[in-house]
């Protein structure tokens, strides 16, 4: 198995090699098998940090244009200042369209999106992240930087997809810690 961007095999102290992350990932405490934990900074690094980005008053089918050609989920709604006023979704639009039907086209992003938004930090652990979307029922998470910007945005499928990989690599470790270990 490949290593991620940004990760080398460790050696634990009886000499053995076994892959544990460096940079955005921890090994608990110690240098050998342990409880690796992913932060969101690594999903960001893989993915990229572009963040779609509407107006409060760009009108809902302008939004679902945009939502398409992109093949995203969501957009951040942002002021003048690039201050986060909420966030919009595909659910959002849809909740409107049952309700308000085709007047929802006619609507501004301001009217639809979801405010205020939940955030995590570049050094949310990726457990963190599904914990806090599981608990706040969002399917996309804003990701802010140390000076309270706008860093990235996560989706649940970015999350659940580091969390598997995060599962291989520690499988991986510990069959390459058995195999040495015999």
């Amino acid at each position: 198995m490949k290593l991620p961007d940004g990760c080398r095999p460790a050696v634990p102290s009886r000499g053995r090699p076994i892959r544990a992350l460096i940079t955005e990932l921890t090994v608990a405490g110690r240098t050998g098998i342990g409880s690796i934990a992913m932060t969101v900074a690594a999903i960001l690094r893989q993915k990229g940090r572009d963040v779609a980005s509407v107006s409060p008053n760009t009108n809902i089918a302008d939004v679902t244009r945009m939502l398409a050609e992109r093949r995203i989920g969501a957009v951040m709604v942002c002021d003048a200042a690039a201050q986060i006023l909420g966030i919009l979704s595909e659910r959002d639009i849809v909740r409107s369209l049952a309700q308000d039907g085709a007047a929802t086209l006619a609507m501004t992003a301001a009217q639809l999106m979801s405010s205020p938004v939940h955030t995590a930090n570049l050094g949310t652990s990726v457990s963190a992240a599904m914990a806090l979307m599981t608990q706040r029922r969002v399917r996309h998470l804003p990701v802010l930087d140390a000076d309270k910007e706008l860093a990235g945005l996560v989706s649940i499928g970015d999350v659940v997809k580091a969390l598997i990989d995060q599962q291989a690599l520690e499988v991986d470790s510990l069959k390459a810690y058995v195999a040495g270990a015999g």
